[in-house]
C-alpha cells in the first residue's frame, strides 16, 4: 500500500466521520442547519457522485460518497431542526442554483457538469457562510472541520493533477476551510 492509498482511506474515514459530528451536533441543539443550503447540498452531492462516476474519476467518487450520505441525513434533519428556507436571500439562492442545475443539463458534458454542480454547491452555501457571520453558535466548526481534513487527504490522494481531477476535492476543501475560519474568528470576535 503506498502513500497515496493511506490518504485515500483516511479521506474515505473523514468523509463518514463528518456526518455523524454533524447529525450528533444537531441532535444536540448546537447546530441548526440552514435548509435552503441543505437542500442544495443534497441535489447537488448525487449530482457530484454521478458526475464523477461518469466521468471515472474514482478518487473524487470517494469524497462524494460519504457526503452525499452526510448530506441526505442532513437535509432531513434540517426540515425539523434547521432554520431558514423562505428569506428573499434563500429563494435568490435557490433559483440561482437552478440555473446552474440546467446548464448542466442542457450541455451533458460531465466535466462541465461538474464546475456547474461546483458553482451550485458554491450558491448553496452563501446563507450558510452568511449564518457562520451573523450566528456563529448555531454552527458546528467540527463538523466543517472535519471536511476541511478530508478534503486535503483527498487532494493528497491524488494521482493527478488535471483540473478535472483536481476541482472537486479543491472546491470541498475551500468552501469548508472557510466557514470553519468566519465560525471561528465570529465565536472568538464575539466573546
Amino acid at each position: 500500500m503506498d502513500i497515496k492509498q493511506i490518504f485515500l482511506y483516511l479521506s474515505i474515514f473523514l468523509g463518514f466521520i463528518t456526518p455523524i459530528i454533524g447529525v450528533r451536533s444537531i441532535l444536540k441543539g448546537e447546530y441548526k442547519p440552514q435548509r435552503i443550503t441543505r437542500l442544495l447540498l443534497f441535489i447537488v452531492t448525487a449530482i457530484f457522485v454521478l458526475t464523477l462516476f461518469s466521468q471515472g474519476d474514482r478518487i473524487g467518487l470517494f469524497l462524494a460518497i460519504p457526503s452525499f450520505i452526510g448530506s441526505t441525513a442532513i437535509f432531513i434533519l434540517s426540515i425539523k431542526y434547521g432554520v431558514g428556507g423562505r428569506s428573499k436571500m434563500d429563494i435568490v439562492t435557490l433559483i440561482g442554483a437552478l440555473l446552474s442545475l440546467i446548464v448542466w443539463k442542457v450541455t451533458d458534458n460531465p466535466t462541465l457538469g461538474l464546475y456547474a454542480s461546483i458553482l451550485t454547491d458554491f450558491i448553496g452555501f452563501s446563507p450558510t457562510l452568511v449564518k457562520s457571520y451573523k450566528e456563529p453558535y448555531t454552527e458546528s466548526y467540527l463538523f466543517y472541520g472535519c471536511d476541511v481534513i478530508a478534503s486535503f487527504l483527498n487532494l493528497l490522494a491524488l494521482r493527478s493533477y488535471l483540473m478535472m481531477d483536481l476541482a472537486f476535492p479543491l472546491y470541498i476543501f475551500l468552501i469548508n476551510l472557510s466557514v470553519t475560519i468566519v465560525i471561528l474568528l465570529r465565536r472568538r470576535f464575539k466573546k
